[in-house]
């Protein structure tokens, strides 16, 4: 199920006008997917996560769990 009805043409060029809008020269789509996806690995398991984003490796979802050892000894607490 498709929840926006923007076409990729569309995208694309919304996407280049923000870009340009903002004055980011070096932004690219895929470094807004994987702040997103970095966003959501904070919130969600790993397992959740790749139901989220559609991945079926899990081993491709470890570059966006970015943990310091502090926090993930926070977590054994």
């Amino acid at each position: 199920m498709n929840v926006f009805t923007v076409d990729n043409e569309s995208l694309s060029t919304l996407f280049r006008r923000a870009r340009i809008k903002t004055g980011i020269e070096d932004l690219h789509f895929h470094d807004t997917r994987y702040q997103a996806i970095t966003n959501l690995s904070k919130k969600l398991t790993v397992i959740q996560l790749s139901r989220v984003v559609e991945h079926r490796d899990l081993k491709s979802l470890i570059i966006y769990y970015n943990e310091t050892a502090t926090e993930l000894a926070g977590l054994l607490n």
